[in-house]
């Protein structure tokens, strides 16, 4: 089994141009597939098979994931290329020898969430006489940058300091509005100081 790398903007074209650099995670074999487990990540449960699996300079973007026997598999992308998105799902692939397969060999199958390719199932490669074919897994990128986590404590002061000078503004609103009422009664600012302290007392009974 092995993957190729692509563009989603290529799905149409399996046979463009890969993506290099890429590295991935490897979980698996399991009998059923798996739901959450410890660290709430989808298939993790501490069956590491491979680990940095990394898509090589000028081969396509194809990297092998070597002969997989019978089972569930969870495929992270834990780095990306340049200008693309890591995905947050896994790459789930499924082997099962007993399942007729469209050419021979082993039946799979394997989705990716976002890629129409996946439904298709993979390419089958067919290899020399006597041997089994290559099962080649089309695998997506899509372009962009990720966004940077917006719930930090720097956020958290930021919003709090806009808080602070919305308050602040408002009161020196309330404090002029006032003064004016206090000078339209004759007040002079500051020489009444204690009839002003009076009167803010008695408007705010």
């Amino acid at each position: 089994v092995e993957i190729k790398k692509i563009d989603v903007t290529n799905i149409d074209d399996p046979d463009s141009g890969g993506l290099d650099g890429a590295v991935f995670d490897l979980y698996g074999p399991y009998a059923e597939e798996r739901t959450t487990d410890d660290d709430g990540a989808t298939g993790r449960q501490l069956i590491l098979r491979q680990k940095d699996i990394t898509v090589p300079e000028n081969n396509g973007g194809v990297v092998s994931l070597g002969d997989l026997s019978d089972g569930y598999y969870y495929l992270y992308e834990t780095q990306v290329p340049d200008g693309f998105i890591r995905p947050t799902e896994p790459i789930i692939i499924i082997v099962d020898s007993t399942q007729e397969a469209v050419q021979g060999g082993k039946a799979i199958t394997y989705t990716q969430v976002g890629n129409s390719a996946s439904a298709n199932g993979p390419q089958v490669i067919e290899g020399e006489e006597g041997t089994d074919p290559t099962y080649r897994l089309l695998v997506t990128n899509n372009p962009g940058v990720a966004l940077p986590y917006t719930g930090g404590s720097g956020t958290c002061l930021l919003y709090l300091c806009g808080a602070l000078l919305i308050l602040f503004s408002a009161a020196g609103v309330v404090v002029k509005k006032r003064r004016e009422a206090l000078q339209n009664k004759g007040f002079i600012w500051p020489a009444h100081v204690s009839r002003l302290l009076l009167y803010l007392v008695e408007e705010s009974c």
